[in-house]
């Protein structure tokens, strides 16, 4: 039981520096409150819930990665180009 909750603790610990990095000390009440409530709901919820709830953190996680891949995409390939030149530059 005391390995479950040293797991829980720092967790939350570590999740709540990560918190206070992006957000702000300002906010950092907020962050507690949301992890109580996600054990709560965690708690109290059916199993289909819980996983159609992470998968859907999943998907929108995704949302940003793609947007930034399509607008960055030609930029890299620039990049790429002008490397692979010089890399083959170099060899001669």
């Amino acid at each position: 039981m005391s390995c479950s909750k040293n797991t829980v603790d720092s967790y939350q610990s570590d999740n709540e520096i990560d918190f206070n990095g992006s957000m702000g000390n300002k906010y950092k009440h907020l962050y507690n409150y949301l992890f109580i409530g996600s054990i709560l709901i965690g708690a109290t919820a059916s199993l289909d819930t819980m996983i159609n709830l992470i998968d859907s953190a999943f998907a929108l996680m995704a949302i940003p990665t793609m947007l930034a891949t399509i607008i960055l995409a030609p930029k890299v390939m620039k990049e790429a180009k002008i490397y692979s030149k010089k890399l083959k530059n170099s060899g001669d």
